[in-house]
């Protein structure tokens, strides 16, 4: 499971941008009511690092995969508005 975007970043102060960058969730730790995610953005699947972020959700523990939660959480951010699964 992934995503893929349209995807900006900065570096040294000019824009850069990456059509249909590749994101994929790298680590999960979590307990019963929190998740914290590590989610890394690549040029393309098995591509370079474009940037590192991790996050923090709640952890619907009705729901036994971690993993899509997180991805269902990230696409409900702005930065993440439009990505799709892929």
């Amino acid at each position: 499971m992934a995503l893929t975007k349209n995807w900006q970043t900065s570096l040294a102060n000019k824009n850069i941008y990456f059509d249909n960058a590749y994101i994929k969730v790298g680590s999960i730790a979590g307990s019963k009511k929190q998740l914290e995610a590590i989610v890394h953005i690549l040029t393309k699947e098995d591509g370079d690092a474009i940037e590192t972020m991790s996050f923090i959700c709640l952890h619907e523990m009705n729901n036994k995969n971690s993993i899509s939660q997180v991805y269902a959480y990230i696409k409900t951010l702005p930065k993440f508005a439009g990505a799709v699964d892929c």
